[in-house]
């Protein structure tokens, strides 16, 4: 008769840790899905968006006559006054020459220091003349990836390039709003360029145990819970098995000791 109180007993407090586990570990799936699609959706908004900017700037252009400097300045203040994460804004004619910019970030009076020099990266310039497609390069510094260059090429009707319209994409805002959603989600998040270096956070490389997901550019975003919620869920099941295994053992020892003790108890003294 005490195995079954016992018995009872063992299944109250494995239920009980059962529910404790899942509390404290949460289901697997959920977070791992909404914290992927809420990065992932993060990272392609970010670069698809401000990248596909710019190359409807260039194709805005493309309908002009002739790429006067004071109009494209305009278009470029506007554009970098409404989206801030543009940064250095330009219209460069195809031997590079800068016609007109705008810096949202520089200092007032500087906004325009770019006019009549070579465009910075001589990489966009090359790579626009040779393939007159959408450039997108990261420019890494220290390590880390700090911008993307972002270039797309200004045709004319017969196919030939006139110039190009250009803007670096700053990623700090990228990266604060990943860190928002590691806040909100308790799952540590980066993101990766192409080639395995830090986007976001700065110097910060996946850790190991990360799960990584593709995600835009090429890009590969990593997330991590927290260790103790990867080795709560198995070390509590490892609890619930051992204190099973000591009810067990405890009730057949009852029942061992209720038979051996049958006989002497009912023999008299």
């Amino acid at each position: 008769m005490r195995s079954r109180p016992a018995a009872l007993l063992a299944l109250v407090v494995a239920a009980a840790l059962g529910l404790v586990a899942e509390r404290l570990t949460g289901p697997a799936g959920p977070w791992r899905s909404s914290a992927r699609a809420a990065g992932a959706e993060a990272v392609a908004n970010h670069l698809d968006a401000h990248a596909g900017l710019v190359t409807g700037l260039a194709r805005h252009f493309q309908e002009w006559e002739a790429l006067v400097p004071e109009a494209l300045e305009r278009s470029l203040r506007v554009f970098g006054e409404r989206f801030p994460a543009l940064r250095r804004l330009l219209v460069a004619d195809r031997d590079g020459r800068i016609l007109a910019a705008f810096d949202t970030g520089a200092s007032v009076g500087a906004e325009r220091r770019l006019v009549g020099a070579l465009d910075p990266s001589p990489g966009r310039l090359k790579a626009l003349v040779a393939r007159r497609a959408t450039y997108r390069e990261p420019v890494v510094e220290a390590g880390t990836v700090d911008r993307l260059e972002l270039g797309a090429p200004i045709l004319a009707s017969d196919g030939t390039l006139r110039g190009y319209a250009a803007a670096d994409l700053e990623v700090r805002s990228l990266c604060e709003r990943l860190a928002r959603l590691e806040a909100r989600s308790g799952v540590a998040v980066g993101l990766l360029d192409a080639q395995g270096r830090a986007v976001c956070p700065e110097g910060r490389s996946a850790p190991r145990l990360s799960e990584r997901v593709p995600t835009a550019a090429g890009m590969t975003l990593w997330l991590r819970p927290p260790l103790w919620r990867l080795f709560a869920g198995p070390g509590l099941l490892v609890i619930l098995g051992l204190v099973a295994a000591a009810w067990l053992v405890g009730a057949r020892g009852s029942r061992r000791e209720a038979r051996a003790g049958g006989p002497e108890a009912s023999s008299p003294e």
